[in-house]
């Protein structure tokens, strides 16, 4: 359900509802393939404001996903944007416990119009706590990975600016697995852990097998500004596939 008016030059006030859409159906309307789908989809939308300065808020739901015999966690998530300004959360739930709670700080410009820079200077805030989230959700985000499996851990905290990030925290990934599809191959045992420090993330180890063979390494990634990445990684194959 839609109704309002869309913000353009003058004030607009626009609420879309969504609620209990079938995952199943949004893959069918983007032509992806639907066999062992299921799920639904929640949506409240609220739109106010101008297309230049523009106020949003909602939350989105996803409940009882499946892609094929994995189940998804319950996902819920609340986002706020008014002033030129960002802030929300996704928590995802597994038997009544959160698995994964992340929320977001930072100010950026949404406008419905061109801007010459969406990234605007002052604090960002991001915040990412995983105890055991089972990696099969990846499955929902790209149809590129299949059959996916393992586990992931994560207490990541990035503060700072666009420009000068400020990291801490660590990720690590257990025995996951997935198949690749455009390249017909299937990676099995990826354990990796990272640390986070400063504007740098350390990857300390980095293991996993491809076909009959294996590749491991180590190394730094350090982020010259929030989305720019300088690689300094060191990588060993042995008959990788």
């Amino acid at each position: 359900r839609i109704q309002g008016r869309v913000p353009s030059t003058g004030e607009g006030e626009l609420q879309v509802e969504a609620p209990g859409v079938q995952v199943r159906d949004l893959y069918a309307l983007a032509q992806l393939d639907t066999s062992g789908v299921g799920g639904s989809v929640g949506l409240r939308l609220d739109m106010s404001g101008t297309a230049q300065s523009p106020r949003i808020n909602g939350a989105v739901s996803l409940e009882d996903f499946r892609m094929g015999e994995s189940m998804g966690p319950y996902a819920e998530g609340l986002f706020n944007y008014a002033d030129r300004n960002f802030e929300g959360g996704l928590v995802l739930w597994r038997t009544g416990e959160p698995v994964l709670l992340v929320t977001a700080s930072a100010p950026i410009d949404l406008a419905f119009a061109k801007v010459k820079e969406r990234k605007l200077p002052g604090p960002i805030s991001l915040r990412a706590r995983a105890d055991s989230v089972d990696l099969a959700v990846l499955e929902a985000l790209s149809t590129s990975v299949q059959r996916v499996r393992g586990t992931l851990k994560a207490d990541v905290r990035v503060q700072g600016t666009w420009d000068r990030p400020d990291l801490t925290g660590f990720i690590e990934l257990f025995d996951a697995e997935m198949s690749v599809t455009g390249l017909n191959t299937r990676f099995t045992a990826l354990n990796t852990r990272a640390e986070l420090s400063g504007d740098s993330i350390v990857v300390q180890r980095f293991a996993m097998k491809g076909g009959n063979g294996s590749a491991e390494g180590e190394g730094t990634v350090r982020l010259a500004g929030l989305t720019n990445p300088i690689l300094d990684l060191r990588l060993r194959a042995k008959d990788f596939k």
